[in-house]
Order: structure tokens, then sequence, then C-alpha cells
């Protein structure tokens, strides 16, 4: 474990416009992301008290996190708020970050859309995005469509693959503009290529569906792997269909079987109980009757009626000591992966 270190803020505030200035802060910026914090805290409370802001920001980041330093909220916003006012724009993202996660707080939710609003003012991708977030949902802020569309817009043109996602949710539920699917498939299939999984995802379903663009299961087999490759679950899930399936691809049980069992073991319902049924029928593995129970009991345990009302008769059939040996393997799952 790092040694904590006392931390020493210089009252003195001499210019930072030399080299040598830059080079300290390098110095400690390097050392940092190495999690040398016994070399990057003092270089980097030093430079924070000769007014960099750079600097300060930094600390208070080491401040948030508890990195060389013990854990300081309150010093953490201490920091922020000096560079913030030196029109810093990434610590007036990280104050408004801070003052959002005070949720039952209006007047800190206020002031963290003031100084949100001053990032994203300087172009702060981060903050373009969260402004057009707040907007979205009427958070700190009236409701309003057509803003969020503009500070979505705004991170969308720096290739943040998050605000094409949200620009074609908004377009695709008119949520506070007009409805245009259209549109909306114009910024998914975007946010897709830029690499977001849950775009990916969506604009696979479109192809798989025949939403908006005609129906294609090879070209929904490609994005759908692309995102369960990422470890996106509900892709996991249609990729392991389509290989049961066969379509957009070679039927393939034992690929089936395997992305179910991933997406399974994340919690996924619909998963849970496909793999329950592949055990029982044999497919891509041995015919395995208690592990198919198993599963089908631990996709019902949430209380999903459909489930339930397909596993009983399934249950009903099959010897009391199976029955009883699955009920313990569900049992023992479920205590394993209790939320």
């Amino acid at each position: 474990m790092k040694r904590l270190l006392p931390l020493i803020i210089l009252c003195i505030v001499i210019s930072a416009g030399g080299p040598a200035f830059s080079d300290s802060y390098l110095k400690g910026v390097d050392a940092y992301r190495r999690g040398d914090y016994q070399t990057a805290t003092p270089i980097v409370s030093r430079l924070a008290g000769q007014n960099d802001p750079r600097a300060q920001n930094l600390l208070g980041v080491m401040y948030f996190q508890g990195h060389g330093v013990q854990r300081d909220r309150d010093m953490a916003i201490k920091m922020y708020t000096l560079a913030a006012e030196q029109n810093f724009a990434k610590a007036q993202y990280n104050l408004a970050k801070l003052f959002l996660d005070q949720t039952n707080n209006p007047s800190a939710t206020k002031t963290a859309v003031v100084w949100l609003k001053k990032s994203a003012n300087q172009g702060l991708v981060r903050a373009e995005f969260k402004l057009g977030r707040l907007y979205e949902d009427g958070v700190g802020v009236a409701q309003n469509g057509e803003k969020a569309v503009k500070w979505y817009k705004r991170a969308a043109e720096q290739g943040h693959a998050k605000a094409h996602y949200r620009l074609g949710y908004i377009y695709e539920k008119g949520k506070g503009v007009d409805k245009d699917i259209h549109r909306a498939f114009k910024w998914t299939k975007s946010s897709a290529i830029l690499g977001f999984a849950p775009a990916q995802a969506l604009l696979a379903y479109n192809y798989y569906n025949g939403d908006v663009v005609p129906q294609d299961f090879e070209t929904a087999f490609k994005w759908t792997k692309m995102a369960s490759d990422q470890g996106y679950t509900m892709a996991q899930h249609n990729l392991a269909k389509m290989y049961a399936d066969g379509q957009g691809i070679t039927q393939d049980y034992g690929k089936a079987l395997k992305l179910y069992s991933l997406a399974a073991e994340q919690g996924l319902e619909e998963s849970q109980f496909n793999l329950g049924v592949m055990y029982l029928k044999g497919q891509g593995t041995l015919s395995d009757t208690i592990h198919g129970l198993m599963w089908l009991i631990i996709s019902s345990s949430s209380g999903n009626d459909l489930f339930n009302k397909k596993r009983l008769p399934i249950e009903a059939a099959m010897p009391a000591s199976d029955v009883k040996a699955a009920q313990k393997l569900a049992q023992e799952w479920l205590a394993k992966h209790k939320k």
C-alpha cells in the first residue's frame, strides 16, 4: 500500500508560464498515471499551491479518489473550484459532477448546471453530452428536447458515440422533437460505426426485423456479433438465438450454448431459460436434465410467470431426486450471484 504523504500547499502564487513549470506538471502526471503517488503528490501539491489550474484539478481528483492522500470530498471540491474559477474546463466538469451527485439537493443541482454550461461552452465533449442528458431528462433544467439535441449534436461532432446514440433515441421516440425514424436510424448507425455496443445491437435489431431498412439476417448477424464481442449481454443472447436458429449464419448449437451461458451468468433471464432448454434437449451438449432444470428454476426465480408456467410441467415429469438436485444447484447459484 502506498504511504499517504502530507500535502503542503504553498501560499505564494508564482507565475505559471515557464517550461520548467510545465515540465514539472508533466512529471507529476506521469507519476500519477503509473500509480506512483509518492512521487506525484508533492509535485502536484506544489504546483497547485502555485495556482496551476491543471495541478489543482488533478489534486482534486486525487482527493476524490484517495490516491496518495486521504480521501476528502470537501478538499476535492475546493481544488476543483480553484481551477474552475480560472476557467479550466475539466475542473468545471468535475465540479459539476460532484454537485450532481447530491441528488436530493436542488441548490447543488442548480450550481452543477452553471459549471456544466461553462465547461460545455468551452467545447469539453463530456460536458456537452452531460448537458444534453440533463435537458433530455429535465434534471436541474426544464426538459427541452431541442436543447438536448443541440448539445448532443455538439458532442456528436467530436465523435462522442453515446451522443450519436441518444440522438437516435430522441428522434425514435419523438422526445421534444418531431418523431423521425429515418433520422433515428442514421444516428444509431453512426453510433454503431463508432463502436458503441448498445447501438450496434439496436442496429442489428432493425436489420433483423426489417424496421426502417429491408430485413437482412446476415447484416443483423454482423452487427450483433460486434456488440457481443464487447460483452454486451443482450447481444450475446441475440447472437445465441441466431446460431440456434441458423439465421444469418450456419446453425451451430455449440456456439449458441456458449453464448447463452455467457449471458445467463450475467443474469439475463431469457438466456437462462433458453440455456435450460438446450440442456434438456441435448443441443450443443449431452442431455443433462438436472442442469437443464437448474437453469429453468433460476430463470423463474425473480417471478417470471411465463418461465414458471413452462418449468412446472417439466419438473413434474422428472424423478424427485433429480428435481431435488436441480433445486440445490439453483439455490447455490442464486446465493453466489445474490445482488
